[in-house]
C-alpha cells in the first residue's frame, strides 16, 4: 500500500515540475504569446507592411502604418492608464506586467478609427 501513496506523490510533484522546466514547455508557452490577439495582428502587420514595401505599393502601406500607430496607441494608452491607477506598495515591485496588458486586449479594440487624430 505504501508503494501506490509513494507512486502517488511521485505523479502529483515531480513530474508536473520536471514538464514545467522542459524545452517543449518554454516552446508552448512562447506559441501561446505569439497567438494572443495583439501579438498575432501586430506580426500580421508588420508582414503585410514588408510585402508592401516589396511591392512599392505607398497606399496600402500607407493604411497598414496607421493600423500599426493604432496598436501602439492603445497599448501606450493602456499602460499609463494602468500605471495612474496603480498604488505604490511598499513590499512589492510597482512594476506593470505588459504580458497581462497585452493579454487583455479583445479584437473589437483592433479596430481602428475611420480618422485617426492624435486629439481623440
Amino acid at each position: 500500500m505504501a508503494w501506490v501513496l509513494l507512486i502517488s506523490l511521485l505523479l502529483v510533484l515531480v513530474i508536473p515540475d520536471i514538464y514545467s522546466k522542459s524545452d517543449f514547455a518554454k516552446k508552448r508557452k512562447e506559441r501561446k504569446e505569439l497567438n494572443r490577439p495583439y501579438n498575432y495582428k501586430w506580426t500580421q502587420l508588420v508582414s503585410k507592411i514588408k510585402d508592401a514595401e516589396l511591392y512599392n505599393d505607398r497606399k496600402s502601406l500607407q493604411s497598414l502604418r496607421k493600423d500599426l500607430l493604432w496598436l501602439q496607441t492603445i497599448y501606450s494608452l493602456e499602460c499609463t492608464s494602468s500605471s495612474s491607477l496603480k498604488i505604490y506598495s511598499g513590499y512589492g515591485s510597482n512594476e506593470i506586467d505588459k504580458k497581462d496588458i497585452k493579454a487583455s486586449f479583445k479584437e473589437v479594440d483592433f479596430i481602428p478609427p475611420e480618422v485617426f487624430s492624435f486629439s481623440n
